[in-house]
């Protein structure tokens, strides 16, 4: 399981469309697992914050090195 908060910049509020692209590399850099993720909605104006949470299939969790998260909106697809 990964999760974890996204923190988004300014001051805006509501949804924001896109996602989270989760990646599971080994020691070589090869990515062993994968998977995308949404997160929640950003609640109000001071609340900066939205959670995600995703599951990372990986035959053997013990040969994972690195997760990395990259955020996938409409501006950056």
């Amino acid at each position: 399981m990964v999760d974890g908060d996204v923190r988004r910049p300014n001051g805006y509020a509501g949804v924001v469309s896109g996602h989270l692209r989760i990646e599971a590399r080994n020691q070589e850099g090869v990515v062993v697992a994968a998977t995308n993720a949404n997160w929640g909605e950003f609640k109000n104006r001071r609340l900066r914050l939205a959670y995600f949470r995703a599951e990372l299939s990986a035959g053997d969790a013990s040969s994972i090195a690195e997760i990395s998260v990259t955020p996938i909106t409409e501006g950056n697809h």
